[in-house]
């Protein structure tokens, strides 16, 4: 769709390789107005409206949009040395999000930054603002910062390295026209994948509705019906039950309460609360694998009727427990239900809005929630008869298929949308495609 440059040449560094002719590679410091800029080191807790804002790496998202529920200031007097100007690039140094860019824009009112993040302010003459930050969300920054934790064998990247980064720099009238072009081009794709989320989540809407009507009103229309006696709850089946949860268990847990001991590669895991989802315990970066001889000193037996529930933090993500060798960590809680209730209907049931709102309301701590076994065991668990649980859940299987394979199917292109963003950047600001002659498109004045 896009041409190639007419004629490249070698860039000097034999790992990049080509670059267009007329563009350069310089490094970030030579690109600067001034040295990378390490932030405060205050604490946050302020809210005054009238002081700079405080920005730290939690208020910023991939988006490269500032979070509105994060708000925290510093007094003028602390702020004044680390106040940001238009254009600045914040780069964050350590921890999960280390190299997660954000550049400070359109921003009404002052603003500083916080000691984890360092700032870049480009010399104009050289590099344009917007180039830059482009630059640090292609596939060549991505490789770039993987080669620098090998180096280190730690996920830091301090100024030092910053300072080192290698940036291709075409004409500032081109990194313009490539700024302006990705800027038409991202906007585009991101209303797409933003159109595709608020869709998933109607259908999760859907399907939470399906659900909560099946597991508390049951699916036959012309049942008799009768006060559960809790009030939340309202009226029931004549013929079901409202019986504590931990009546229909054979026990009830929650994970290790301390740390156990890492190592770099293996087939079993230390997982959390946050490691379930949509039914399923996800093996991700925030899953620590765990040597045979931990997994075996930690484990807890567990079968397939067991479920289990996130209780810190994120509260309520359910999932099955299908054998997976995991050591549990105390913000992942099992539940191994006893006869009395058939796995899947307990599966519904407590990923339930009534009984959401239960959990929700029994947790302790202000910041970070917190769920105590003691509220699992005693939760209400509205029961029909086991062969009507069976049909309960086949009725919510087969009226939420169609649902899920939509979802699967928005998850699917949002994916391949984020991949052909990255992409596009990443041969724009890497000179693999040349759009020099690139207009943006003409907009109806009149629409």
């Amino acid at each position: 769709m896009y041409k190639r440059y007419k004629k490249y040449k070698p860039s000097g560094v034999e790992w990049i390789g080509e670059i267009p002719d007329g563009w350069d590679i310089h490094k970030l410091k030579n690109n600067l107005s001034g040295k990378l800029k390490y932030g405060a080191n205050e604490p946050s807790g302020n809210s005054n409206l009238e002081h700079p804002r405080y920005i730290r790496i939690t208020d910023f998202g991939n988006d490269g949009i500032l979070k509105d529920d994060t708000f925290q200031s510093l007094p003028p007097d602390l702020a004044e040395e680390y106040l940001l100007t238009e254009g600045d690039v914040l780069f964050a140094r350590s921890g999960a999000t280390v190299g997660k860019t954000f550049l400070f824009k359109n921003f009404s009112g002052k603003a500083c930054f916080a000691g984890y993040l360092i700032k870049a302010t480009v010399d104009k003459d050289k590099l344009i603002s917007n180039f830059l930050y482009y630059f640090t969300k292609s596939g060549f920054y991505e490789e770039w910062k993987n080669s620098v934790f090998i180096q280190a064998t730690i996920q830091n990247i301090g100024a030092d390295k910053y300072a080192l980064l290698p940036i291709f720099t075409p004409p500032i009238t081109e990194q313009t026209t490539i700024a302006h072009f990705l800027d038409q081009k991202t906007a585009l794709i991101d209303r797409i994948i933003s159109n595709h989320r608020k869709q998933i989540e109607l259908l999760k809407e859907a399907r939470k509705a399906i659900i909560n009507q099946a597991v508390t009103k049951g699916i036959n229309k012309n049942a008799k019906l009768k006060p559960s006696g809790i009030e939340w709850l309202g009226d029931i089946p004549e013929h079901w039950e409202v019986v504590k949860l931990k009546l229909l268990t054979n026990r009830i847990g929650d994970g290790l309460h301390s740390t156990p001991e890492y190592v770099d590669s293996s087939d079993y895991y230390f997982i959390n609360g946050n490691n379930l989802k949509d039914g399923k315990i996800i093996i991700n970066d925030s899953a620590k694998p765990v040597s045979q001889i931990e997994y075996r000193k930690h484990y807890i037996e567990l079968d397939n009727r067991t479920i289990l529930l996130s209780i810190n933090g994120t509260i309520g993500s359910v999932s099955y427990y299908k054998g997976e060798t995991v050591i549990l960590g105390k913000s992942a809680a099992y539940i191994k239900c006893n006869d009395l209730v058939a796995v899947h209907f307990m599966f519904y049931i407590i990923q339930s809005t009534v009984i959401l709102n239960y959990f929700l309301n029994e947790v302790t701590g202000a910041t970070i929630f917190n769920l105590s076994l003691n509220s699992i065991r005693n939760t209400p668990i509205v029961l029909p008869p086991i062969e009507e649980q069976q049909s309960v859940v086949t009725y919510i299987e087969e009226k939420t298929a169609k649902i899920n394979t939509i979802i699967t199917k928005y998850e699917k292109q949002i994916s391949l949308l984020e991949e052909y963003r990255t992409s596009l950047i990443s041969k724009a600001v890497t000179g693999q495609i040349d759009v020099r002659g690139w207009k943006p498109p003409k907009t109806n004045i009149s629409e």
